[in-house]
């Protein structure tokens, strides 16, 4: 039962590690949007002015990472669920517990 404990909790810590990441990454691009380049032609001169601003650059770069570690998190999730179904597929054909089954050599 301890395998299973430590599965859900590594299902639950990406979950939240992805909606985080999804929060930092929006609301950047919200800030961003209307700080940096708001719409419409004075938002066109405007944005002249601010978007090479320290500020501009430090939320395209938290745009930038936070969507980088998101891709990543969402691949690593993709290769632990993979890596699950391959288990309880064996645990099927061999018909053994899950932490008793013997990977082919």
């Amino acid at each position: 039962m301890c395998v299973y404990r430590e599965m859900y909790r590594s299902i639950g810590v990406s979950i939240v590690s992805v909606i985080i990441l999804h929060v930092i990454h929006w609301a950047s691009v919200l800030v961003y949007s209307q700080y940096c380049v708001p719409t419409g032609w004075q938002g066109y001169i405007h944005s002249f002015l601010t978007t090479a601003s320290p500020v501009c650059k430090l939320l395209m770069e938290i745009q930038y990472q936070s969507i980088r570690i998101y891709d990543m998190t969402l691949i690593g999730i993709s290769i632990v669920v993979t890596h699950q179904i391959e288990e309880f597929a064996a645990a099927y054909k061999y018909r053994q517990p899950l932490a008793e089954v013997q990977q082919p050599h």
